[in-house]
């Protein structure tokens, strides 16, 4: 079985640009190759490809988009609210959901990957937070009134299967820093599907998802920084019992729950922030390209089990 799966595959937007450069993910025919072996159950992408004229379907639309509400929280740290349509709101009230967005200027490579921290469907609004540390973030912070968004895209974290399939569980989440604002559609999805969640959040630092919790998410502020963090998530009661993790936040925060869940409970299930670098979020450009597996994958596209694999190293585009 590949262990590797298309965020993208089977939805509006497939097949895609990398369809069109014979380098899709997932069919094998698009690859170039003679024999089907894609191992995809649902629509087949090379008939939709040829049906559409030998072309990409349906494009990520860039949109001007008006900033209903901003709130700085502190050093740079902004929230902002931004008006979208309905469709788009639904479309990014999923786990793992950003958008790049740019302030007001005309020039594409200003655009920026922002994770959604929430969707608001009846009111088509989506929040995002961001931190002002160079000229895209600079510019975002002068362009008070309107920016373009462009979107939607999905593959803001890895595990997305384990996320959708957990139920009637005890879950642990672990967080901190910026990649906070990709906590709250995690745990709302493991609270609509039965689950108990604990929320571990990295002190010292702003804790700017806190609005955004449901009040039955258990929050505890704990350093997790080196062997403060280990000696915090081994004083966690019943942590043999916990059944899926989520860390959200740096590679070696990564690194210290994986090694969490394999001591205590091996059979859970992970997600882990995807922290690699999205350029196009189209699989194009190859700032996303590692190799996992012996294999050459686009992140910003690609789906695998964090448990299972881990980077081998970087790839030249």
């Amino acid at each position: 079985m590949n262990p590797f799966e298309c965020i993208d595959a089977g939805s509006e937007y497939c097949p895609c640009y990398l369809a069109e450069a014979g380098e899709c993910t997932v069919c094998t025919l698009l690859q170039g190759k003679e024999v089907c072996a894609c191992n995809w159950s649902k629509v087949c992408i090379y008939q939709r490809y040829l049906r559409n004229g030998s072309k990409a379907v349906k494009r990520k639309q860039t949109v001007l988009c008006d900033i209903s509400e901003a709130r700085r929280i502190e050093d740079g740290i902004y929230l902002e609210k931004i008006t979208v349509s309905r469709a788009m709101a639904r479309a990014l009230n999923h786990p793992g959901s950003y958008v790049f967005v740019r302030g007001l200027t005309e020039r594409s490579f200003f655009d920026a990957p922002m994770a959604i921290v929430d969707s608001d469907i009846m009111a088509g609004t989506v929040t995002l937070a961001f931190h002002v540390t160079g000229p895209k973030t600079r510019l975002l912070e002068l362009s008070s009134q309107r920016l373009f968004l462009r979107g939607p895209y999905w593959n803001g974290l890895q595990g997305n299967r384990a996320v959708e399939s957990i139920r009637d569980a005890r879950c642990l989440v672990v967080t901190g820093g910026m990649s906070q604002a990709s906590v709250p559609l995690v745990i709302k999805r493991l609270l609509a599907h039965g689950n108990t969640v604990t929320l571990l959040v990295n002190r010292p630092g702003p804790f700017f998802i806190a609005d955004y919790l449901p009040d039955e998410v258990k929050v505890y502020e704990v350093p997790l920084h080196g062997n403060q963090g280990r000696d915090t998530m081994e004083a966690l009661p019943e942590k043999e019992n916990i059944a899926f993790a989520y860390s959200a936040g740096s590679t070696p925060q990564h690194e210290l729950v994986r090694s969490f869940i394999s001591r205590h409970c091996p059979e859970a299930g992970m997600a882990i922030s995807n922290n690699h670098t999205f350029c196009c979020g189209e699989g194009i450009c190859g700032s996303c390209m590692v190799t996992m597996g012996g294999k050459a994958i686009r992140s910003c596209k690609v789906q695998y089990d964090p448990q299972r694999m881990t980077e081998e190293e970087a790839v030249c585009p």
